[in-house]
């Protein structure tokens, strides 16, 4: 399961802070679901995705709600890292396009 990600620093940064290895990283791109949503791809792993996958009980509940934002051009670039078990919901409500650009102007 080797796949050929760059990682940017804010994201090795927030991977150290919250305990997230490399191929936490790597699975949670193979087996999560994306979401292709404001600009970027959100890869999420939830609970769904894990009674799919042969991850072990202990390890898998570690890894329950952690989100990967891969950048939407290559989707190899990863920009960030983080855990919420709750991010399904809140990735969809995201804005598809900034408002205040496509504001009308008085």
């Amino acid at each position: 399961m080797t796949i050929s990600l760059s990682y940017t620093d804010h994201a090795l940064l927030r991977m150290q802070q919250r305990n997230i290895s490399l191929s936490d990283v790597e699975f949670v791109v193979v087996a999560g679901q994306r979401i292709w949503c404001a600009g970027a791809v959100h890869c999420f792993l939830g609970r769904r995705q894990l009674s799919r996958t042969t991850q072990p009980k202990a390890g898998g509940r570690r890894l329950e709600g952690i989100t990967v934002l891969l950048d939407s051009h290559d989707q190899c670039s990863v920009i960030t890292v983080y855990r919420n078990r709750d991010g399904l919901r809140s990735i969809r409500r995201k804005a598809k396009f900034n408002r205040k650009l496509t504001a009308p102007q008085n």
